[in-house]
């Protein structure tokens, strides 16, 4: 009885983990810290939209955001596989330590 409930709260946690990660991935672009900023600055030059530093700041906004959604996505990969070698791969790593930093470094250099 005992290991019974305890794989169930273990599949149950999964089923949370992969859920949070699911959502997160979904509104990663509107959870952003820089989303309201955003807003805030098309809504005020709402008829000015055609300047350079508008389209820096949606820029820097997007690939930001692209960041946090690889991030969500890579460790949704790796909570839905956790039991399973292949999400420990190459390909994994260079998702993880080569196209997010590239996404989140793109966008300070755009921000600079």
């Amino acid at each position: 009885m005992y290991l019974s409930n305890f794989t169930f709260f273990t599949s149950y946690s999964t089923f949370a983990d992969t859920h949070i990660h699911k959502e997160n991935t979904l509104v990663s672009y509107i959870n952003n810290p820089f989303f309201p900023w955003l807003l805030l600055v098309l809504l005020i030059n709402r008829n000015k939209w055609n300047k350079p530093i508008i389209y820096i700041l949606i820029g820097f906004w997007f690939f930001h955001s692209s960041n946090y959604s690889l991030s969500n996505i890579i460790n949704l990969m790796l909570v839905e596989n956790k039991d399973n070698i292949d999400a420990y791969t190459e390909r994994m790593w260079y998702l993880f330590f080569v196209l997010s930093p590239m996404l989140c470094f793109t966008s300070e250099i755009i921000g600079d």
